[in-house]
């Protein structure tokens, strides 16, 4: 992976699945929390100055494979601008339904 852009925004609820059998799952929390995660995931999450989130792995266990899990998360990471762009509707309807 060459270069991965986070966008510091408020996180939406975020589940990534990959190939290598693990599963992370980053959570938006509330302003002044901090960093909620373990091991690998917090170096990520620390070096991509994300912040007020609470993070929890699934499967695998192996730092390796979480680090990249973690990175494939914060790379497909959408705001809600994209999302409503893509489905050619208001930012009311996002977060309203």
């Amino acid at each position: 992976m060459a270069g991965v852009l986070v966008r510091l925004v408020r996180l939406l609820l975020l589940s990534r699945r990959v190939q290598i059998r693990a599963h992370v799952l980053l959570k938006p929390a509330a302003a002044g929390t901090g960093l909620k995660a373990g091991g690998a995931m917090r170096a990520v999450l620390e070096s991509a100055g994300v912040t007020d989130v609470i993070a929890k792995s699934k499967g695998s266990s192996n730092p390796h494979n979480l680090v990249k899990a973690t990175i494939a998360a914060l790379a497909d990471m959408r705001d809600a601008y994209t999302i409503a762009g893509e489905r050619g509707i208001s930012m009311d309807k996002v977060f309203n339904g």
